[in-house]
């Protein structure tokens, strides 16, 4: 049987140790890819992630000097800004990733009036400037 290596054993071992190198130089290339994603692996395990900053406005928290947990600090701006947005405070609490109940604590701490009331107001004041000008008229006549 006549082999390749029978015909030409000059042609056939430089031809194989060619090979050879290029196979070497293959797997060269192999290990480092599969050793860089290995890493980036790695680097995604040990990531820690703050899904919640990630998501949206999270509340930052004031500085406490006295027991318990510190209180989250919601600025008024954002506040207003989020009310006008949604018109409604208790999508701004869902927005906020707060309790409804924190909410209505910091629109009493802001002075904040809800628009029904401010509303209200200004119609009890309207029939009450109404009521006086009737007076005058009368008062006059």
């Amino acid at each position: 049987m006549i082999t390749p290596m029978s015909l030409d054993p000059l042609f056939y071992n430089a031809n194989s140790r060619a090979h050879g190198e290029d196979l070497i130089q293959l797997l060269d290339l192999v290990h480092y890819e599969v050793n860089g994603l290995h890493d980036q692996f790695q680097d995604l395990c040990n990531t820690q992630r703050n899904f919640a900053s990630e998501m949206g406005f999270s509340c930052p928290v004031e500085q406490s000097t006295g027991p318990g947990r510190p209180r989250l600090y919601i600025p008024e701006e954002v506040m207003r800004g989020l009310h006008d947005v949604h018109g409604v405070w208790k999508e701004v609490a869902k927005e906020e990733r707060v309790c409804y109940e924190t909410i209505l604590r910091r629109r009493q701490q802001y002075s904040m009036a809800d628009s029904t009331q401010l509303v209200l107001e200004s119609l009890t004041l309207t029939f009450q400037m109404q009521d006086f000008v009737k007076l005058l008229v009368k008062y006059f006549r």
